[in-house]
């Protein structure tokens, strides 16, 4: 096993627990608080941390095997960038007027784009209709990616300049700013993929190669700069509020449910 191959697969279990472990804090925050819109958060991690093992077995399957992985791939991400729109929704837009509808009718058009490829794409016999309905289906797919993280990155800063001036604490502003930066980072891999998948098709066999490890090593490592960025941001800093709101409840004008509540309300 070549040495690359072995850093991805550290770098992935990696990612992997920063999931499994945002999920069990995210799970126990949620029936603390009542907090209904942290269940969309909570799939999202769910479908990730699936996705990563689908990913994982699927790359020494073959044949059928590897069919179903790759559609079971595909349901779960589409499944995991769905609750980043509603989580978005619930979280930063329950009683305001935005972009969701806009955002879920375009997502669901997508996807289903998306899939219909996949399925043309599987069954093909042709290498070359092969590799072109690949590039198609990861193009909606990296569009599908782009949209839900984007939006949720944009309301992420808009809470963030909501509550800049607010007398809260820090880490709780620290937290939106964290999000929104993830979650930019995290939709970066849709753009990065459908380079990739150009590459597969209009380069040569040795240029595609080269380029597919060094995506391969970005893409791992993005994934991992989000995953990272969540657990700090979902655990670090939330045991650090809940520390500031026992400690010091008089210096803390604003926990942070009343912050979700400000965001459902519109400010």
């Amino acid at each position: 096993m070549e040495p690359t191959t072995i850093v991805n697969i550290l770098l992935s279990l990696m990612v992997l627990a920063f999931f499994i472990g945002t999920t069990v804090k995210l799970y126990s925050r949620m029936k603390k608080t009542k907090l209904s819109n942290l269940w969309w958060l909570i799939g999202f991690f769910i479908c990730s941390s699936l996705i990563g093992i689908f990913k994982a077995v699927a790359s020494n399957a073959t044949g059928v095997s590897f069919n179903i992985l790759e559609i079971l791939f595909y349901i779960f991400e589409f499944a995991s960038l769905f609750c980043i729109i509603f989580f978005t929704k619930a979280t930063y837009y329950k009683n305001q007027r935005s972009s969701f509808k806009i955002i879920l009718t375009i997502s669901i058009i997508v996807a289903i784009s998306s899939f219909t490829m996949v399925l043309f794409r599987l069954t093909s016999d042709s290498e070359i209709a092969y590799n072109n309905f690949y590039l198609v289906d990861v193009a909606f797919l990296s569009l599908l990616i782009i949209l839900p993280t984007f939006w949720n990155a944009s309301a992420s800063f808009k809470m963030y300049n909501l509550i800049h001036g607010e007398n809260l604490d820090k880490n709780i502003k620290l937290r939106y700013k964290i999000l929104a930066i993830t979650f930019i980072i995290y939709g970066l891999q849709g753009i990065f993929t459908t380079i990739h998948l150009v590459f597969r098709v209009y380069a040569t066999a040795e240029f595609y190669e080269i380029s597919s490890k060094i995506y391969t090593f970005m893409n791992v490592t993005l994934q991992l700069i989000f995953a990272a960025g969540n657990f700090y941001a979902w655990i670090t800093l939330g045991s650090k509020i809940d520390k500031a709101e026992k400690a010091k409840p008089a210096t803390v004008a604003i926990s942070e449910e009343e912050v979700m509540k400000l965001a459902k309300a519109g400010g």
